[in-house]
């Protein structure tokens, strides 16, 4: 999860002048600055998890919406949580993952929270001041956040898909209903997480819900297409994995040296195109 132990809740915002002032985002506890972007009560000792800052209160000021929170903790020295509203968790991340801010490394999403880093021996205060500011003219409607549409090819060969039937004798179906149900969803991720690239794609059908392998297989080929719970996956690298196979991709999903190097990001809405054998063998690796 996003926490592994309870966090306790933030304390009130203090001196506040009007509702569009905007708290800092966070501050160590030695720093009790009185400034309008640092009044905040803080706990006297830091560590990891727990909650340093107060809520706060955010106001775009170039589009009229209402004030919602923000709440902050510390990962590390050079890392923040951001707790915020799901609805607004992809806007504040596009945002973010597109700006040009000093000391600003890379925000990693998580499904309640973003976390912020910052480049080793970068001010970390002075960096989310910095992010304040941004996210104070960013736009947080949805029509902000346009997703992309990524298109996966899909072949569905036994050899590619070990897990078929059991996912048709597990829904009732047939294997090729199987498949034409996975085909016509409509799928978008999540976050990334668990290997490099490794995107949880929520939009499973519900006929489609199942359960992962009681026994995870110690080896799947990059490439497939695997479904558990109520979403699908496709593997970027070979890994370990629990989830029903049902088809695999001839498309190369992460790659380093390439930027970005993951074909997905959370947010994107995702289509599976069937293939043919012929068409997937003359296209894996691409």
């Amino acid at each position: 999860g996003d926490s592994a132990r309870p966090v306790p809740p933030p304390p009130a915002l203090c001196g506040a002048d009007s509702a569009s002032d905007i708290a800092c985002i966070a501050r160590r506890p030695d720093d009790r600055r009185k400034s309008p972007m640092s009044r905040m009560h803080m706990q006297s000792q830091p560590s990891p998890g727990a909650c340093l800052s107060c809520t706060v209160q955010l106001l775009p000021t170039r589009y009229a919406q209402r004030v919602f929170p923000i709440r902050v903790t510390w990962a590390s020295e050079q890392a923040v949580h951001l707790i915020l509203p799901t609805d607004r968790i992809l806007n504040c991340y596009h945002s973010l993952l597109n700006s040009e801010i000093d000391g600003f490394k890379e925000i990693v999403l998580g499904s309640r929270t973003a976390q912020v880093r910052s480049d080793a021996g970068a001010n970390l205060d002075v960096t989310l001041d910095s992010i304040r500011l941004h996210l104070q003219n960013t736009d947080f409607t949805p029509a902000a956040c346009q997703p992309r549409l990524i298109e996966i090819p899909i072949c569905s060969d036994s050899d590619l898909a070990p897990d078929l039937e059991a996912v048709a004798k597990h829904t009732g179906l047939s294997t090729e209903s199987v498949i034409a149900l996975h085909l016509s969803g409509e799928y978008s991720v999540r976050i990334l997480g668990f290997s490099p690239g490794f995107a949880y794609i929520d939009g499973l059908p519900p006929a489609l819900h199942t359960p992962r392998l009681d026994t995870p297989r110690p080896r799947v080929r990059a490439g497939s297409v695997g479904i558990a719970g109520t979403r699908t996956c496709v593997y970027p690298r070979t890994t370990p994995g629990g989830w029903h196979l049902i088809g695999a991709t001839p498309l190369c999903m992460f790659d380093p040296n390439r930027n970005p190097p993951t074909v997905l990001e959370p947010g994107d809405r995702v289509k599976f195109r069937q293939v043919t054998r012929a068409e997937f063998d003359a296209c894996e690796g691409i």
